[in-house]
């Protein structure tokens, strides 16, 4: 089941216990109040034993606004892969879908707008994973669901950074250049990147 994000913290939900939580409850000894304090004023790995690790994961989710967003890997044949540095953090390109906006077509898209790269030259693989980033926006607990895709750029590809969505940085990392960088971002996109 996929993990919730926040801030530097994340919750999971399974059947067994896991090695590395910091802490672990059962589904009778949690309140969305308590852990969303707990999660939001720390960095830890709180773990949630259950027998119904979907339900639960929803049950969860469903104390939050929900929003929908998309994005992508995108590499270049040698390896490279395209990273954004966005108020101060590295990040992958992504953004909120669109009414009537598909996830494919806004994953190329932000990649499009928030790099400087035509559609024409993004070749889409394939759908790689979501991810769950929880947060506090406009005064409510939001839930952003990230689809993330695998995409090609044809060739080295000059790039513009959108300022306006707070983007002072881009660049093709080679491999030891993404793990040197990935000190520098979000535990969402950290994970993103581990399956990869």
């Amino acid at each position: 089941m996929y993990p919730i994000f926040v801030q530097d913290s994340r919750i999971s939900f399974s059947q067994t216990p896991t090695s590395d939580p910091d802490i672990t409850l059962s589904t009778e000894e949690w309140s969305f109040e308590e852990i969303w304090e707990s999660l939001n004023n720390s960095a830890i790995h709180l773990h949630i034993l259950c027998n119904d690790p979907i339900g639960e994961f929803w049950k969860f989710a469903q104390n939050f606004i929900p929003i929908q967003a998309a994005g992508g890997l995108v590499y270049l044949e040698n390896g490279h892969l395209l990273m954004i540095k966005r108020k101060g953090f590295w990040d992958l390109p992504k953004g909120k879908i669109d009414p009537m906006e598909t996830p494919v077509e806004t994953a190329v898209r932000e990649v499009s707008e928030e790099c400087g790269i035509l559609t024409s030259r993004l070749i889409l693989e394939q759908y790689h994973r979501s991810s769950f980033h929880a947060y506090m926006w406009k005064g409510k607990p939001t839930l952003k669901q990230s689809f993330w895709y695998t995409m090609r750029c044809e060739e080295p590809y000059s790039l513009t950074a959108q300022i306006e969505e707070d983007i002072t940085d881009i660049l093709w990392a080679d491999i030891p250049t993404q793990k040197r960088l990935m000190k520098d971002a979000w535990p969402a996109i950290r994970w993103v990147l581990q399956s990869v």
